[in-house]
């Protein structure tokens, strides 16, 4: 009878093992198929200055991170940038505008070498 109990044991074991994995494969598969976001990198002036650009197509939204010595960072020339860089992406994107998000952020580095100026924008209606 205890041999009957632990071979029973074991079958069950061995299929809650194969249904873990089952499971965690289909995971794996669905978060791999979904669409990340399109990372764009640009650098400007020698690589002193650079643009960081992530789109994300599934919700038309995308984020542009200035970052440049602290030193030498310009919030007007950080915009300027960001502004003529979303509006080239709108262009290739096929889109009919863009808004900014309210939540701008101007960060530094913990050491204050690099400031960043980061800026969240929301693509609106696309071209048909």
């Amino acid at each position: 009878m205890k041999k009957t109990a632990a071979f029973w044991m074991m079958v069950l074991l061995g299929a809650v093992i194969f249904a873990e994995t089952n499971t965690s494969a289909v995971y794996v598969k669905a978060v791999s198929d979904r669409a990340g976001p399109e990372i764009i990198q640009e650098s400007f002036n020698h690589g002193l200055e650079t643009l960081t650009i992530r789109y994300f197509p599934v919700t038309n939204e995308a984020i542009f991170v200035y970052s440049c010595r602290s030193s030498s960072f310009d919030e007007g020339k950080a915009v300027g940038v960001i502004n003529e860089r979303v509006d080239k992406l709108t262009d290739e994107k096929g889109f009919t505008g863009w808004t900014p998000r309210p939540d701008t952020r101007l960060r530094s580095d913990k050491t204050g070498n690099t400031t960043s100026y980061t800026m969240f924008v929301t693509m609106r209606d696309p071209k048909r």
